[in-house]
């Protein structure tokens, strides 16, 4: 199992391969559990990746209670994790509204997302589930400080997504059931596809399950596997987002 810490560090730029340890190398890129799997001591060989930026492209869309908690908890993750490693600039698409956005700043990126997720997915979605937790009342005063919040954001809002922009990457990220919008999915992954920056796909683990019936959940099965193996052409990593964090597919 993985973090999304290893794998935005990943897209990120501090990408890691593995090596046996030689004399001088830093202790402190040891890796412990691979030199407990080798049984020799391994360290961490980093490199930098080229380009400038990373690109997150996520789609807040899901079916129902299942997939939207993993798309949801996923989505908190990798925002708080770029917040806390401070990664930058960034540019997120939103895959549902074509938009894109640069930011300079991870904190503002994590107040905007926070604001798009609440109402796109917890709203709409998972109401009965949040209200569990938190009243209808204390949830305005939420939306309140975010929108307020949102007012100082300091963004750059980019006309179209453009090819060129692929060459200023050293990364991009992808979250999404591949349910919702996986024509626009492929379309993304196909200005992605020849380009030699690192690629992730984080997706729910079996994302037809929400579907009402039988025939639904088929169609489902045959998309997400259609889509994964798309992705995967295209030099992708799949991870599955599991309980206790990320398994490569």
């Amino acid at each position: 199992m993985l973090s999304i810490k290893s794998l935005l560090r990943t897209v990120a730029g501090e990408y890691y391969e593995t090596r046996e340890y030689v004399p001088g190398d830093e202790l402190r890129r040891i890796d412990w559990k691979a030199t407990a799997r080798a049984l020799k001591m391994t360290i961490k060989d980093l490199r930098e990746l080229g380009g400038e930026g990373v690109m997150f492209a996520y789609d807040p869309r899901c079916s129902g209670s299942y997939t939207c908690d993993s798309i949801v908890s996923t989505l908190f993750s990798v925002a708080l994790t770029i917040y806390q490693e401070k990664i930058s600039p960034l540019y997120v698409y939103n895959i549902y509204e074509k938009k894109i956005y640069r930011y300079k700043d991870p904190e503002r990126f994590l107040i905007s997302l926070a604001e798009d997720v609440i109402m796109k997915i917890i709203m709409n979605k998972l109401s009965k589930d949040l209200y569990e937790y938190v009243s209808p009342s204390e949830f305005k005063k939420l939306l309140s400080l975010i929108e307020s919040s949102l007012k100082e954001t300091e963004y750059i809002r980019m006309k179209d997504l453009d090819e060129k922009l692929f060459t200023l990457l050293r990364g991009a990220l992808i979250v999404s059931d591949v349910l919702n919008g996986s024509s626009y999915i492929i379309d993304l992954v196909n200005m992605m596809k020849d380009r030699s920056f690192e690629k992730i796909a984080i997706v729910p683990e079996k994302p037809w399950i929400d579907l009402d019936n039988l025939e639904d959940k088929y169609l489902g099965y045959k998309t997400y596997s259609y889509v994964i193996n798309d992705l995967k052409r295209s030099g992708f990593k799949i991870y599955v987002k599991k309980k206790g964090g990320f398994e490569i597919l």
